[in-house]
């Protein structure tokens, strides 16, 4: 039956991620959505108006699907001592 003391009681959870990323925001609405999962999703950055520039397709790139409706987030401040770029220490 499981332990009588978790039953009934929120999960929480947290999930960091580098950036609001449109594949995983369908993920965290869902998850968010559920009455036992206490979700917060914390960003090492925010895309200035969540317009990025694809440099694939040499153009900004803006999405069709809200972002960041649905569910707790948090962009956490950045501590590096370089200025903020894409590369993967940078955060």
């Amino acid at each position: 039956m499981g332990d009588r003391r978790s039953y009934g009681m929120k999960k929480k959870i947290s999930y960091l991620v580098s950036h609001p990323i449109q594949y995983f925001s369908p993920l965290f609405r869902d998850l968010a959505s559920d009455p036992v999962i206490d979700l917060t999703v914390y960003y090492c950055s925010n895309p200035a108006g969540l317009n990025q520039a694809d440099q694939g397709f040499g153009r900004i790139v803006t999405w069709d699907v809200p972002l960041l409706d649905g569910y707790r987030f948090e962009f956490l401040k950045n501590l590096s001592s370089g200025s903020v770029n894409n590369k993967f220490w940078s955060r």
